[in-house]
């Protein structure tokens, strides 16, 4: 491959790492969210269940304690549905993110090795163009 098709190679495979590192973060923020409206879910929890038993008395009366225990315990599991989605996303994402990243280390492996066959190429023709005029040279002071 020459290098110009080379070097598009690495730019598009560099431009679908960059896409995939973007989804990424995106799912790692949906997960961030996730776990802090759990935290917040727990921390409401904790706080209704450490009320002293005088302040929660009317509240057992008219069942508001039932309702709120199932409404906590309805919305802590569609949360961790949430969450479970969620990391599934990222996993996949991951998969992609380590499969993209690699396909771009290939290609810029593909466009510097490119690069030093190309130097080394150059290299050889200026050192046989070098001997060729020493020869040349040599030839033409034993002529003299």
């Amino acid at each position: 491959m020459t290098r110009a098709p080379l070097q598009d190679l690495a730019r598009l495979t560099a431009a679908q790492k960059a896409f995939e590192e973007a989804q990424m973060r995106r799912l790692t923020e949906e997960e961030a969210e996730i776990r802090a409206e759990l935290a917040v879910l727990e921390q409401r929890h904790r706080a209704a269940l450490a009320l002293p038993v005088s302040d929660t008395v009317q509240h057992r009366q008219i069942g508001a304690d039932i309702l709120w225990q199932g409404w906590v315990g309805r919305s802590r599991h569609q949360l961790h549905i949430r969450l479970a989605q969620a990391l599934a996303k990222k996993g996949a994402a991951l998969r992609r993110l380590r499969r993209a990243h690699g396909r771009s280390s290939a290609a810029q492996e593909l466009v510097q090795t490119a690069r030093r066959e190309t130097r080394d190429e150059k290299i050889r023709k200026e050192i046989a163009e070098d001997q060729r005029l020493m020869v040349l040279k040599a030839a033409a002071r034993s002529e003299s």
